[in-house]
């Protein structure tokens, strides 16, 4: 199969797009947990369904900081400082 060249535009377009269907996955296991609809989930966010649905299937939605917080806390994932976390990576060599 031939190698595939994609832009740099392309490969952080791919790079954001696997991101967001990890979030979308990581809800969907959130709410079959909390044994909740998108409904039920849509008004534990303080959202609603709509969005609850692209979020799930991936596509990008715009919403508040504070919001795509409460999302993560729901989805049980953190954010990271990758500067500092390579710092403590490098400190237990």
């Amino acid at each position: 199969m031939p190698k595939v060249l994609l832009t740099e535009e392309q490969r952080i377009e791919a790079r954001y797009e696997r991101i967001r269907e990890c979030i979308g996955d990581r809800i969907d296991s959130s709410m079959h947990k909390r044994r909740l609809s998108q409904d039920g989930t849509a008004e534990a966010l303080g959202t609603n369904r709509s969005t609850v649905k692209k979020i799930l299937d991936g596509v990008d939605v715009h919403m508040s900081t504070t919001k795509f917080l409460q999302i993560l806390d729901f989805a049980g994932l953190k954010l990271v400082d990758r500067e500092e976390d390579q710092i403590t990576k490098e400190g237990r060599r």
